[in-house]
């Protein structure tokens, strides 16, 4: 019998993370192929398909859901299910614990061989993609120059981040990847299965691509942030998703709501260049089986560089945002 083989995915985040858990839950659940590729464990999983129930079990226990599945729970379904190669997913597995990780795993499966899998982006693209997704939920009023001063170093540091997880499995266990345009075009699902198992027969090969949240859109969303503040006395309060999403949707396929355009400057796009060519480096030598091109050559952008303010809100947004802020500011008031 083969040894039991665990490809244990960590992410990053905004490196199709989503599209590979969707795809493989659905893989394992089918059983279309003959020969699966890998089992993925229903246990653990959370309602986006991704084993974010073991993250909490490990380091937020106040959020664990012991109905949702523990690590003993995975290790029982993967003895049940005979699979020899496994996929486990979740982008809250953070390399600050990849050690904590490496003791579970061997406790409970201790004749497992693990396999770490990281896909990394370059930094510039990652540092504003991670900043756009707290914009777009008006959860910082920081600039993005703010926001890289202080994330920069905790985000980006792909070094300290594979040398974690290489620390707690074995240098020779991890895999780390690049998460470019050429794999973006190709499918993030095939070249994951490539690269991990060699194969990608049977799979559906998602290219889906999350829809960008346009500046018009960002701005309706802080403006009834601001509205609900000011009329709740909550100088902190947070639009819930739900509402986020409602006001996204209402302003999605507005002409002049710009969805192709970037936030960072070239200067800024340029200096995270030189401050992370020195780590990259390192990366294209220690992994050097992939092609790390994208993040070793000076960045340019095909996108314009826009800010909040290139795209006010006109009269009639106002209005709707403050219904919007009406309907909002009910809600909360109801449930005080």
């Amino acid at each position: 019998m083969d040894p039991l083989d665990i490809v244990l995915h960590v992410g990053l985040p905004k490196t199709g993370t989503s599209a590979i858990q969707r795809t493989f839950a659905a893989h394992s659940r089918s059983r279309a192929a003959a020969d699966p590729i890998a089992y993925y464990p229903k246990a653990g999983q959370n309602n986006y398909e991704a084993h974010f129930n073991l993250a909490m079990e490990l380091h937020m226990p106040n959020r664990f859901d012991p109905a949702l599945g523990s690590w003993a729970d995975v290790a029982d379904e993967i003895v049940r299910s005979d699979a020899r190669r496994v996929l486990i997913s979740s982008e809250l597995f953070r390399d600050h614990f990849a050690k904590a990780v490496a003791r579970k795993i061997g406790k409970l499966l201790p004749q497992a061989r693990t396999r770490p899998a990281v896909y990394f982006r370059p930094q510039w693209e990652y540092l504003e993609s991670g900043y756009l997704q707290i914009v777009r939920f008006g959860r910082t009023d920081r600039s993005l120059e703010e926001f890289v001063a202080q994330k920069e170093d905790q985000l980006s540091n792909y070094e300290r981040i594979a040398k974690s997880w290489q620390a707690a499995f074995g240098e020779k266990q991890v895999a780390a990847l690049p998460y470019d345009r050429t794999v973006r075009e190709n499918g993030i699902v095939s070249s994951f299965a490539r690269a991990m198992w060699g194969r990608d027969d049977n799979l559906d090969n998602e290219k889906r691509v999350n829809e960008r949240t346009g500046l018009l859109a960002i701005n309706a969303v802080f403006r009834v942030r601001d509205l609900c503040r000011e009329a709740l006395g909550d100088g902190d309060f947070i639009l819930p998703a739900k509402t986020v999403s409602f006001i996204t949707q209402s302003f999605r396929n507005d002409p002049r709501d710009p969805t192709d355009f970037t936030l960072i400057s070239d200067d800024l796009r340029q200096r995270l260049f030189e401050r992370s060519l020195a780590r990259n480096e390192w990366l294209a030598k220690t992994f050097d089986t992939a092609n790390w091109s994208a993040f070793l050559e000076a960045p340019v952008s095909t996108r314009p560089y826009m800010t909040r303010d290139d795209v006010p809100l006109s009269a009639q947004d106002l209005e709707r945002c403050e219904a919007f802020a009406a309907e909002e500011i009910a809600r909360q008031t109801r449930a005080a």
